[in-house]
């Protein structure tokens, strides 16, 4: 039969095309930024291992000028190899690729391992960490590592976004089937209208007072993608100049229940790319 012409086509003909259209362009800015994550942190190991050779003063001493250079050279390796996991990490859990190794854990002992790692920073930043969890918390069916890196994102977050003199407090709560976890800290706050956009990968909020930090804004967008695997939600309450309080929910479950679930594989290209290195 005949063809009509395109331009008469229907037009939730061509809404379905745009969408097709534009799914296929995610999926290959995905895989770009996957591809291109895992080939830079290659010779990146490269140049953090060099440089902490430099600054253990393996190969001779170094001049005080010397050392404060390797230690800069270091410091900023590391923030992009971090910035480089992260893009790796969400592209990941955008193509479905990263399977939860869930296990029976108990919330407080991934906090407590998730605070001892950050309290040294805290301290250096003049800030006061305090933890406060529930005695009855019930055990959790979840990834043990994913939720410590969703506390870490919050907690490195609080901190980096607090003054001097500041608190930051992490929270534990049983209610309504759901563990409520918090991190709430008495920084510079974001306003209302930033607050609708925090969670969007890439997002920077425009206060003056943030833009003099260091990131992308993939922590809270990649931390709510790992508690939504995890069947759970998260939300954020702040005020501008008083402080932020980041929530989010797990639910209580005693074992798996939409059938085995294999480990998750970050850890093992983690562990290649520091052979490559």
């Amino acid at each position: 039969g005949l063809r009509p012409h395109p331009q008469l086509r229907r037009p939730g003909h061509r809404r379905r095309n745009a969408v097709v259209e534009l799914r296929a362009a995610n999926r290959l800015k995905t895989r770009f930024l996957a591809n291109m994550s895992h080939e830079l942190r290659t010779p990146l190991n490269s140049i953090i291992g060099f440089s902490e050779m430099l600054r253990d003063e393996i190969y001779g001493p170094l001049n005080e000028t010397q050392k404060e250079y390797v230690d800069i050279v270091l410091k900023s390796s590391r923030h992009l190899h971090q910035l480089l996991s992260d893009i790796l990490d969400l592209c990941r859990v955008e193509q479905d690729m990263t399977l939860l190794a869930k296990q029976q854990v108990r919330i407080e002992d991934l906090i407590e391992a998730t605070v001892s790692i950050v309290r040294p920073q805290a301290e250096a930043a003049g800030l006061r960490l305090t933890v406060d969890t529930s005695p009855d918390l019930p055990t959790l069916w979840a990834d043990p590592l994913r939720i410590k890196q969703v506390l870490y994102n919050l907690l490195s977050n609080a901190i980096k976004f607090t003054p001097s003199g500041g608190s930051i407090e992490v929270r534990a709560r049983h209610a309504g089937g759901e563990v409520a976890v918090a991190v709430s800290d008495t920084g510079i706050g974001i306003s209302e209208e930033d607050q609708a956009h925090v969670f969007d990968q890439f997002y920077q909020c425009e206060t003056l007072y943030e833009r003099k930090f260091e990131g992308v804004g993939l922590g809270l967008p990649l931390s709510k993608r790992l508690v939504e695997l995890h069947g759970g939600r998260i939300e954020l309450r702040s005020r501008l100049g008083e402080g932020t309080t980041v929530t989010f929910y797990l639910p209580v479950t005693d074992g798996p229940t939409d059938g085995p679930e294999e480990p998750s594989g970050p850890e093992e290209a983690d562990k290649a790319d520091g052979e490559e290195g």
